[in-house]
């Protein structure tokens, strides 16, 4: 993997545009398909004893998404949008699915938070908002995790 400050090491980074099999990481053998939970599986096997795993997965909770769905852009909050397929998801979380596809694959939960409070589209935001909207809507997104686009965990070996 990567060297990182402070002696840590990036080892894969799921989901990255154009990875095999939705990820990078150490060869060991074919990627699991689309079940989540041998992914996560797979992911906390490369851990060190003391290493941490990241997940970053779309929040069906999320603001942006619970206004598609009222104005019937979406069927449901959990459904996959354009962009979603585009990227390469094959699902939206809200937080005790995370939860319990994390507990399942044997990791340990530490810490779970929202990333980014997202009103519009990407495409509304790059168009319309400065870097000053950017980063205050990051900011608030700290006081309102549950509403947040994306879900961001953290996890250890159990």
């Amino acid at each position: 993997g990567a060297p990182r400050p402070g002696g840590g090491r990036v080892l894969c980074a799921a989901g990255a545009p154009g990875a095999p099999g939705g990820g990078l990481g150490p060869p060991a053998g074919p990627p699991p398909g689309p079940d989540p939970v041998a992914h996560l599986r797979r992911f906390g096997s490369f851990l060190a004893p003391d290493g941490k795993l990241l997940i970053l997965v779309p929040n069906a909770h999320s603001l942006h998404r619970r206004a598609a769905a009222s104005m019937k852009l979406l069927p449901r909050p959990d459904s996959l949008n354009s962009q979603d397929h585009a990227l390469g998801h094959l699902r939206v979380y809200t937080p005790d699915l995370l939860r319990e596809h994390i507990a399942a694959a044997g990791l340990r939960l530490t810490e779970m938070r929202g990333v980014f409070l997202k009103p519009l589209s990407n495409r509304q935001l790059e168009e319309q908002w400065s870097a000053a909207q950017m980063d205050a809507f990051f900011e608030l997104g700290k006081e309102m995790p549950e509403d947040c686009s994306e879900l961001l965990a953290v996890c250890t070996q159990t």
